[in-house]
């Protein structure tokens, strides 16, 4: 069956609602809004990673129930990265160029760029290079250089259930997805939505390639 993304008309409505549950700028507050009955990959600073279930989440750490139940907790200062899969970034600790420049476009997000002279940017994030960002918005695409922008967000619907994801990735079309009542916030595009930043020029830039070397 061929899939036609709901979310085309979903992120036309982003740009134009206002975000419900939005989170504070540094995004650590988006761990206590996504579902904590599903796993998310922990990324710490040595590139060791750490695979479970969200028990709760304080402003300097999180705990986390392992696969085979045991509890442990990571302090903020040690997390790079939280993921829900490779693509799904929840939380980023780090300021990364290169990040924004790996990023693949996806349909159901958008961008918020805030540039060095004040004004906020948001549209679809259409893709970036070593030195600017493309960003679509209704009257056609503008880019911006990187020496122009303070920060970068990106703009993503907070995760579902695992098997809400499923339904949402293969419904195909509105009238489909709407046969789950769980993804009618998600198919109107007035679902919770969270900031991941992504680059803050007023912090180190980490340009690290970065992958698990072997979960602890």
């Amino acid at each position: 069956m061929r899939k036609v993304p709901f979310g085309i008309v979903a992120l036309m409505l982003m740009n134009v609602l206002p975000v419900v549950g939005a989170t504070k700028d540094d995004g650590w507050e988006n761990l206590k809004h996504v579902p904590w009955q599903r796993s998310y990959t922990f990324l710490a600073r040595d590139l060791h990673c750490v695979t479970g279930e969200i028990v709760s989440v304080s402003a300097d750490s999180v705990t986390l129930k392992l696969p085979k139940g045991e509890v442990t907790k990571m302090d903020r200062t040690d997390v790079l990265r939280v993921s829900g899969r490779p693509s799904y970034i929840i939380y980023s600790g780090r300021s990364s160029w290169s990040d924004v420049v790996g990023r693949r476009p996806y349909s159901t997000e958008g961008a918020r760029i805030r540039t060095k002279d004040g004004k906020t940017h948001s549209g679809m994030f259409l893709g970036a290079s070593d030195s600017d960002i493309t960003v679509g918005q209704a009257n056609g695409s503008i880019n911006i250089a990187k020496a122009d922008v303070s920060t970068f967000d990106i703009v993503s619907y907070t995760p579902l259930s695992d098997k809400d994801e499923y339904w949402a990735e293969e419904c195909g079309v509105l009238p489909i997805c709407l046969l789950n009542v769980r993804l009618w916030p998600r198919s109107l595009g007035i679902g919770l939505r969270m900031h991941i930043r992504l680059y803050d020029s007023s912090l180190p830039e980490d340009n690290r390639p970065i992958a698990c070397k072997a979960d602890r």
